[in-house]
């Protein structure tokens, strides 16, 4: 048994009904002695939590996301979204920047609030029994030199692209993309792996219109690295730690 505490046992009778609704049941379970209301990860040996780190390098910042959940074999709870016990001096750092917590939409999530790039970033899970310490390599920065901002590129026509600098050996995640909710380009746009060699071609009629096919809009070519780390064996497997650099252009895609 992992639990350091008896919440799980509360959980599981709770939720025999309405497991779908396993978050709300967690936030209505009373406290037990030395418990919180919802679990939290002081709760937990480390070997049961589950880790998901992203890093991602955009346009507009850098944005650094943690999430801790429980694991698949924990109490038949696993993947409940667990809390730090800031009280007992558990903490989440990335380069020594702490983490402050964000909850949506029933998740936790812990992001650090403004981050320069970085070539490595080291995160830090601290808990009572020592340091779990994590270091991700991203991926070479990259510039998107064509197509230029705001280019007319007919749908009927291939796209270039190009980027600089190439990353000999490795894959580049290549897409185009509509704005959200947009009716301009119909399904879900177009993406591909392609070599990171600096230059690729989108062939022509890859992009369908939407509503009326002769019509202009907004589309952006997206390029995309990543890196992954290796996962801390301390913790609960399943988990991961990634690392994004991701470029935009906007573009008009007309008929």
């Amino acid at each position: 048994m992992a639990t350091r505490c008896g919440f799980a046992e509360l959980v599981e009778s709770a939720m025999a009904s309405a497991r779908p609704l396993r978050l709300a049941a967690l936030a209505g379970i009373g406290s037990l002695a030395g418990c919180s209301a919802n679990p939290r990860s002081c709760d937990l040996e480390a070997s049961a939590i589950v880790l998901y780190a992203t890093v991602t390098d955009t346009d507009e910042g850098v944005e650094v996301e943690l999430k801790l959940e429980t694991g698949v074999d924990v109490d038949d709870s696993s993947g409940t979204p667990l809390s730090l016990c800031t009280d007992a001096g558990e903490r989440l750092e990335v380069n020594g920047l702490p983490a402050k917590e964000q909850r949506v939409l029933g998740q936790i999530y812990y992001v650090i609030d403004s981050s320069a790039p970085m070539a490595i970033y080291t995160i830090d899970y601290v808990r009572d029994e020592g340091t779990i310490s994590i270091e991700l390599e991203m991926p070479p920065t990259l510039e998107l030199l064509a197509p230029t901002e705001g280019a007319a590129i007919p749908r009927a026509e291939p796209i270039m692209v190009s980027w600089t600098p190439s990353w000999p050996g490795n894959t580049i995640s290549l897409a185009l993309e509509d704005r959200i909710g947009s009716d301009c380009l119909a399904g879900l746009g177009y993406s591909t792996e392609v070599d990171d060699q600096g230059q690729a071609t989108i062939a022509a009629n890859m992009l369908e219109a939407g509503k009326d096919p002769a019509s202009d809009c907004k589309a952006w070519i997206s390029l995309t690295r990543s890196s992954v780390a290796a996962y801390p064996k301390e913790l609960h497997e399943g988990g991961s730690i990634e690392g994004y650099v991701k470029r935009r252009r906007e573009f008009l895609s007309s008929g």
